[in-house]
């Protein structure tokens, strides 16, 4: 019989777990052995911690460019939002099964769909023809509870769940599994020798029964990608982009039962089963911009809320290229799977699963190629 593969996988947030989880799905027992690294304490504490809740392959388009229609896009960055949208609609079902095979009931049954927001109804007609040649269906929708009186693109297609319960049930799945976790892992070192990757803890944790060397390795730190990559001398183009999360208690009102984007903001209202939560912005200083804004779309929401229950930020790792690494890098044995922007939640389960294929079947995929 042959010896089972170690493979290591640096995060523990959603495009780790992912990862996980779709290689132990695709190897036959006994024949890989998982060890997830964490810098943080527990899983989905980094960029998946607190995110809007939103599954929604209609935003496909990179956020990094500032044009994003896409008949005014250059051939390079259309055809990574083409790429983005094929793998979003390929994650999407892929979460759907995941999340009857982990029972999580509470996201299965949220009523389907995104909505989001415009200044006018000029400008929702616009988006939506837009949105209309790049592939995506919406329609227009104005409503007192639903949009706030402001004129809306719904997107049927679109799902939301609270990510983090899906994360942790997913951690507790892999752990079942006999998948390993390794938290505070904040001095992890990596070595490539000739025949894998030897990784070591700092010399002030306790000794751990690590593998002599892992078969491959998989960087999926999110934005702290780039400093790990760097540590082996190789270059990963991400800018961490700051975005900030507010949770409140759920009034007894009337709300909208699916999240609402605005556009102008790039930020979003959710509801979930016990809280509210305000999400979003793009690198603003702080969260008043985010509240603000949302004081001016809703106002009897907002003054109907209590104190924050939570007040939380965090950075996105968002790629250059417009579209996720995912791809093996110049280094044998090495890979890596981050530069998911604001796209995790709607990417993750599809980017692990072309992960697994990479890693286990040889398969490449030129779309997501990190060139380091």
């Amino acid at each position: 019989m042959p010896k089972p593969l170690n493979i290591a996988i640096i995060g523990a947030g959603l495009i780790g777990l992912s990862c996980a989880d779709s290689l132990m799905r695709a190897s036959g027992a006994g024949q890989i052995k998982i060890t997830v690294f964490e810098r943080r304490a527990a899983p989905m504490r980094g960029t998946s911690f607190c995110n809007s809740g939103m599954i929604h392959p209609s935003q496909s388009q990179s956020w990094a460019n500032d044009d994003k229609r896409p008949d005014r896009a250059d051939a390079l960055t259309r055809a990574a939002n083409h790429a983005v949208f094929d793998l979003a609609l390929q994650s999407r079902a892929l979460l759907q099964d995941n999340f009857k095979r982990l029972n999580l009931v509470d996201i299965l049954e949220r009523p389907k769909g995104c909505l989001q927001i415009y200044s006018d109804i000029q400008a929702a007609q616009q988006a939506q023809k837009n949105f209309d040649n790049f592939g995506v269906q919406s329609s227009i929708l104005i409503d007192s509870v639903t949009t706030f009186g402001h004129p809306a693109l719904m997107f049927p297609d679109d799902m939301s769940g609270n990510a983090r319960l899906y994360g942790e049930a997913l951690t507790d799945s892999l752990v079942s599994r006999g998948a390993i976790f390794i938290y505070e892992a904040e001095g992890l070192h990596l070595l490539p020798q000739n025949n894998g990757i030897v990784a070591r803890l700092s010399p002030e944790r306790p000794a751990m029964h690590l593998p002599p060397y892992f078969d491959h390795v998989i960087i999926a730190a999110g934005p702290q990608s780039s400093a790990i990559m760097a540590r082996l001398g190789l270059s990963l183009q991400l800018e961490p982009i700051k975005g900030y999360a507010v949770n409140y208690a759920r009034p007894d009102m009337d709300l909208p039962d699916v999240p609402v984007m605005d556009a102008a903001s790039r930020s979003a209202l959710t509801v979930f089963k016990d809280h509210i939560r305000v999400s979003g912005t793009w690198d603003k200083p702080d969260e008043t911009y985010l509240l603000d804004r949302w004081r001016d779309i809703a106002p009897h929401l907002m003054e109907a809320l209590g104190p924050p229950l939570l007040t939380w930020t965090g950075l996105r790792p968002v790629s250059r290229a417009g579209r996720p690494y995912i791809s093996a890098s110049s280094i044998p044995n090495l890979w890596v799977n981050t530069g998911h922007g604001h796209l995790g939640w709607t990417l993750c389960a599809g980017s692990g699963e072309l992960m697994a294929r990479m890693v286990l079947r040889g398969e490449a995929d030129k779309r997501f190629i990190y060139a380091g």
